[in-house]
This record gives structure tokens, sequence and C-alpha cells, in this order.
């Protein structure tokens, strides 16, 4: 194996290992809601994740096979160890299983490798991975101390949306919110059900995972997948491989520019996006690492169609854009048109699953005209650029060739597939825009649909950038020039990071000095963290009245949270979990539609218990500022 790759490997471990001490530290190595255990099996899980591809992929099991590659055996490593996670309740045999399968992968790729170690290369790594996560924590969205921030109203309501619908997968083992019992919830919700079972691993608090477990395996993940890709294309393309350094410095550049959605670290920002894009970057690295006897075949073809299904239970965006690559270099591959139309037939199952079982009921009935459509596109005028990169490079790189201007040249350009990658890329785009204007509501939903392609053009620029600037990387002196600026670029250009830093701490601080509505808020969070141990929780309901404003109106950040704070922390569907007001904020159609229309007493909720088929509700309310808690067994 290559320097190269080694030295990601352990760069990304490093990400991992950061990430864990700054969440520790962030907590002051507080145990009660996250143990200190939860940090070492998650560093192993993490081990496993990004180094056992590697391992496999050594061990030359069956080269002759397309799937013999790093990137899709991630790919499989991923899924298997979500897949036990689901299927394994006992929790003690899967932490010591993770230890094994850590510690084991991690002595195995030392005991493999000669280290020739490029110092500035890690040290590049490193100073990049300590920014990002830094800057990952500093968009607000997800915290080391989000229990405490939500007990003092801070808590971003997508992670409380997004782990309910996890811990609520976990608990009854379909999508739904837990808002009142459990109601099929349609929803992209291959990445909840992924992070449930990845979770089970490190058995801890499913909120927490997503703050800090999530962080530590997905943002090295991440950035290891864009390098395999990076590095297939390069050979592809037939360039010398990219620098590690180069790498990075890329990396630390497009992430201190302020190109919304980007600049705070996107994907990782958005679970579902950053699952399903690291997904789609490792199955285009195998596609990219094919030979020409292995292209396209028919078993390949069958994955293909897993693939795409899989990324639109990931991301709906991100399916739609892949799948159009996909099945365009079908179309490209097979001269008889027969695997095209397989893959494009299979595709149309795939919209009928999509739109019956996961497309957002909301969402399919919003009218939207075509001036807000157009308007959405151009809301955010900086993203234009992240939309269109891919197809710029494409059109650019055609235009460029002197054959794109003679009849006999262009199909002498189309049927070589020289530029078969500028044109995939080509398509993505225009399938990301298309998606965009078609099937978007809001600004951010066009976000979605036309991110997808931006990390494959970027990818295309650090190849180009590699080959132009290689001459400086010679010169020492420049390099530790790039590394100043690099320190200096990072840093600087973002200082939020020190901000986010120091709002920690403060977190930290207020929360031993609450006031009785939030001391309530926080004692009910501690006990929702108890009762998600309970092994039979799928039987048990909780009930806290609309008249309790303590917790309905708890959430200042982003009001519209409170009524995900019990199934996000306990896993336990609420009774009657909306107040009237939050249905009049469309918060409806996260209930299943169910309409509530008024508040009602604790008999009432008892009655609606029993008709679902609850065991025992816990009623949940405020007594002379002091949590009371009250367990009703349903006969």
């Amino acid at each position: 194996m290559s320097t190269e790759k080694t030295h990601i490997d352990f760069i990304a471990l490093f990400g991992t290992f950061f990430t864990l001490i700054y969440c520790w530290w962030s907590r002051l190595g507080e145990a009660e809601l996250f143990s200190n255990q939860c940090y070492i099996y998650i560093f192993f899980l993490s081990s496993t994740v990004l180094l056992l591809p590697s391992v496999l992929a050594e061990m030359k099991l069956s080269q002759s096979n397309w799937w013999h590659h790093e990137a899709f055996y991630s790919i499989v490593v991923i899924l298997i160890l979500a897949f036990l996670g689901i299927i394994i309740r006992n929790e003690f045999i899967l932490n010591k299983l993770i230890l094994i399968l850590g510690l084991g992968t991690v002595f195995w790729r030392i005991r493999k490798e000669s280290f020739n170690i490029k110092w500035l290369d890690v040290f590049s790594g490193i100073v990049f991975f300590i920014f990002f996560i830094l800057l990952f924590y500093s968009a607000k969205i997800h915290s080391p101390v989000f229990p405490e921030k939500t007990a003092l109203g801070l808590g971003y309501i997508d992670v409380l949306f997004h782990s309910s619908l996890s811990n609520m997968f976990e608990t009854m083992g379909f999508p739904n919110t837990g808002l009142n019992g459990s109601v099929y919830f349609s929803y992209h919700f291959g990445s909840h059900v992924l992070l449930s079972g990845l979770n089970h691993w490190v058995g801890a608090n499913l909120n927490l995972f997503y703050n800090i477990g999530y962080a530590a395996i997905f943002i090295p993940l991440f950035i290891k997948s864009l390098w395999l890709f990076t590095l297939e294309l390069s050979r592809y393309k037939k360039n010398k491989p990219v620098s590690v350094f180069w790498f990075f410095l890329c990396l630390v550049i497009l992430y201190s520019l302020n190109i919304h959605g980007i600049a705070y670290g996107q994907p990782l920002v958005s679970e579902s996006l950053a699952v399903g894009i690291i997904f789609t970057l490792l199955f285009g690295t195998g596609i990219l690492g094919l030979n020409e006897s292995q292209q396209m075949s028919w078993s390949l073809i069958f994955f293909s169609f897993f693939m795409i299904l899989l990324f639109c239970f990931f991301k709906i965006s991100v399916g739609f854009v892949a799948g159009a690559g996909v099945v365009y270099l079908a179309f490209r591959s097979f001269r008889q048109g027969l695997g095209f139309a397989l893959l494009a037939g299979l595709c149309m199952v795939i919209s009928f699953i999509v739109y019956y079982f996961i497309f957002p009921e909301d969402m399919a009935n919003r009218k939207i005209s075509w001036p807000d459509r157009i308007n959405n596109i151009w809301h955010y005028s900086e993203g234009i650029f992240s939309y269109l990169l891919g197809g710029v490079i494409a059109i650019g790189s055609f235009l460029s060739s002197r054959y794109a201007y003679a009849t006999v040249g262009f199909y002498s350009m189309y049927y070589s597939k020289k530029y078969i990658f500028l044109e995939v890329l080509l398509v993505m785009t225009l399938a990301g825009m298309a998606g965009g204007i078609f099937a978007s509501a809001t600004p951010s939903n066009v976000f979605y649909f036309g991110i997808v392609q931006f990390f494959f053009a970027f990818a295309f620029l650090i190849i180009v950038g590699n080959r132009l600037f290689e001459n400086l990387f010679y010169n020492k002196p420049y390099r530790n020039y790039f590394l100043v600026g690099l320190f200096c670029l990072s840093f600087l250009s973002k200082p939020a990071i020190a901000t986010s830093v120091f709002e920690t701490l403060r977190v930290k601080k207020a929360i031993a000095s609450l006031d009785n509505n939030h001391k309530t808020l926080y004692d009910l969070i501690l006990m929702l963290v108890k009762l998600d141990q309970l092994p039979d929780k799928q039987n048990y309901c909780i009930f806290i009245p609309h008249g309790e404003k303590w917790y309905y109106e708890s959430q200042t950040y982003f009001p519209l949270g409170d009524a995900f704070i019990v199934p996000s922390f306990s896993g336990i569907p609420s009774i009657w979990g909306l107040t009237e007001e939050m249905q009049n904020a469309q918060l409806l159609h996260f209930n299943g539609n169910q309409k509530i229309d008024k508040s009602i007493a604790l008999s009432e909720a008892i009655d609606i218990a029993k008709e679902k088929g609850y065991e025992k509700l816990y009623y949940f309310y405020a007594k002379e500022d002091n949590l009371q808690t009250e367990i009703i067994t349903l006969d």
C-alpha cells in the first residue's frame, strides 16, 4: 500500500481521536449522560470503519472480481456493522466485539506498514482536521453539550428531529417521530437506520451519538472517501498521484471561503446528505477503479440498482442525482443497450418505491409557482457556484479540445469515451438543477439537489491544481510558506471557531445555576436518558400536558423543537405531544397528519394510550418548580 494511503488512514484516525478528546473536554469528563467507555467504543468503531477496508483490500481475496476495491469494501463493512447492530441486541457482545475488531485492525495496519513518514503531509492533515472539526461544531447545530444546550432552550430542531426518527426506529423498527404514539412517517430514513445500528456497538444515548459519535466517525470517513475518489480519478486520467499536502491545502482553502452551505462544514452538517454523498463517493471510486473487462457487468448492474435505492433512502436528492449519473454511464457502457434498458427499468421501480414509501406527503402536495421555483435557485446567489461547478468544468473541458469544433472530431471524442467522466459530471449537474427546480419547495431543498455533484467536481479541480503547481512542492521554503498560510487562512478566516469553544464553556457554567423552568427541563432530560436504557421501552409512552410551559415553550433558539425532546432522548413516544400552535406551524405532517385540536387531561391520555396498546404511561409535570413523575400501569 502506498505511503499516501497509509498517511490518509492514520490522519483520518487522528480526526476521530481529536473529535473524541474535544468532546470529552467539552463535557469536562461528565459521565452521567455519556460514559467514558462510549468514547473508547466509538474510537474502535471508527478504526474498524476506516481501516478494515484497507486490510481487506491488501489481502487480495479475489482481484479478478469487480468488487475487489477498498471503496466497495468500505460500503460493505459499514452496512454489515449497521445490520449486525440492529439484529444483535446484546450490547455486551457488541462492545467486546468492536474492541477486538478495532484493536486487531489497528495492529494489522501498523504491522503491515514500514512507515516512511512525510511529516509535512501528516502535519498538514492534522491541522486540517483540527480546523474542520472545530468548524463543524461552530455551526451551532451539533454540540458535545447538546443536552445542556437543550435545557437552556438552545437545542437545534434538526438534530432533535433526526435523532427522534433514529431513536424511534430503534424502539419500534419502522420510521416514526413518536409525537403521538408510533405512526409511520414517510421520509428518507436510511441514515437514521444506519446511525441507530452503529450506535448499538457503542451503547450511547442516540441524541448524544448524533452529536459526538456521528462526527467522530463520519467526518474522517468523508475526508477519506473524497481522498480515495481523488486518487482513483487521478489514476484514471493518467496523472501523477495527488500530494497529500496539496489535498489538505485545497480543502482548507475551500472551507475558509464563505460559500453558502459549505462555509460551516457541509455536507457533514446534514447527516443524511453526508451519508449519501460519502456512499456516492465510495461507489464512484469503485466504478473508476474498474478495468475494461469489468465495466458494467450484469452483477454490477444489479449492485448499481441496490446502491441507487440505498442513496434514495439516505437522501432522495442524492439518489436522484447519482442515479442519473449511473444510468447515463450504463447507457454509454452497453453497446446493445440491454444493460441501460434494464437499469433504467429498475430505476422506475425505485421511483415507485421512493414516491409511495419515503417521499414526504406534504412535499408532494405543495403547489409552487414557476417564479418561486426559479427564485429558489437564485436565492443563495453565491450558491450558484456550488450548483454549476461540475457543468462548467465539463463544458470548459469539452470546448478546450481542438476536436470539439468539427463534426468528425466531436463524434471521435464521443465514441472514444475519453471524456466519459466529464459527461457523467455534466449529467449530474443538470439532474441537480432539474431536481432543484421541479421537486423543491425551499432554497434549502434546492441546495440538497445542487450540491451533490460539487465534491466530484472539486476532486477534478484538486487534480488540475496538483498538476499546475506541483513544481512548487519541490522547493521546501515554498512548502513552509504554504503551511504558514494554511494556519492563518483556516483559523483566522473563521472567528466563529473561537466563539464556539467559549460558548461551550458558558453552557457548562450556566447548567450549574439554572432557573426553575430550565432546571425542571434538565431533570426531565436526565430522566429520559435513563428511560432510554429500558429493554422493553416499546411498551411505554410518555404524557406531558400542554399546560406545562416549561416543556412546550422551552426552546427559544428554534421554538418548534420542543415536541421532539421526549422521543429524541428516550426513544419513547409521546401521547398528544403536539400543541395546536405547533400544528399551525406546519408540524402536523410529522405526526402522520393526526389532528390534535385541544389540550387533554390525564384521563384522556390514558384512554389514548390504552387504545394504542401501551402497557405503561409515564406522566411528567412540574409541582413547586420540581419535576414530578407518575408511572401508570395500563390494564
